[in-house]
């Protein structure tokens, strides 16, 4: 069995995020440390079988998930442990610890089918083990800058069974997420990370805009990644 991951963005502007980042950079201070902030959201599945260019039809295909007049889509491979971890924590009845739930990472990998051709050409590249998020992300390069992708999840039920007979084999389990990937200028991953949960989780009526841990569950979705000038 395998593991996928469903991503989906905006053709154009994405008001929801052009929102969210004028209020990360003036409201809560942030400033030009922001170099960009990016919403995508996803679909996690596991436990999935048959090939993937089946699955990867039938999620493109989705209705629900995705409608090719207004958004992106990407289907990559997944290392499995996402869901299973998020689902354990919802049957426990525990709240997500206050560092987030751990996830394996890398998590998202190979990118498999996009609708967008010539990222699907270079990742066909690159070495089998390799993560293509960031090309799918297009954040801007800047010295100095690393990118930290927050994924949220709804905390009370959020792991189910895939319903319907459109997909390849009856079984999988999906989760679905918003992810939030936050450009920022820093001193180093750490202190980007740090920087990142700070202005991302509301936990003050003044603090924190994205991800809201009374209702909603998290973890870091990718390693924190420098976003050099000489990668374009």
């Amino acid at each position: 069995m395998s593991s996928y991951a469903f991503l989906v963005c905006h053709r154009t502007v994405d008001l929801v995020a052009a929102t969210a980042e004028a209020t990360l950079r003036d409201a809560l201070g942030l400033g030009d440390r922001l170099v960009a902030l990016r919403r995508d959201d996803a679909v996690a599945l596991e436990d999935c079988q048959g090939e993937s260019e089946a699955w990867a039809r039938a999620c493109a295909d989705h209705a629900a998930w995705f409608n090719p007049n207004t958004h992106r889509h990407a289907f990559f491979a997944a290392r499995e442990g996402a869901v299973g971890v998020v689902g354990e924590l919802a049957l426990s009845g525990r709240e997500a610890p206050p560092r987030g739930v751990e996830w394996p990472l890398p998590w998202l990998g190979r990118l498999l089918h996009t609708d967008r051709a010539d990222l699907l050409h270079s990742s066909l590249a690159g070495p089998p083990d390799s993560t293509d998020l960031l090309a799918w992300q297009g954040l801007p390069s800047a010295a100095g800058a690393f990118s930290v992708t927050l994924a949220a999840f709804d905390a009370e039920d959020p792991v189910h069974d895939l319903q319907g007979r459109a997909w390849p084999v009856p079984g999988a389990r999906v989760l679905l997420l918003q992810l939030w990937t936050l450009a920022l200028l820093a001193g180093s991953a750490e202190e980007a990370e740090e920087m990142a949960l700070e202005v991302a989780l509301t936990r003050r009526r003044k603090q924190g805009l994205l991800i809201h841990p009374q209702v909603q569950g998290w973890a870091l979705a990718a390693p924190v990644s420098a976003l050099l000038e000489e990668s374009t």
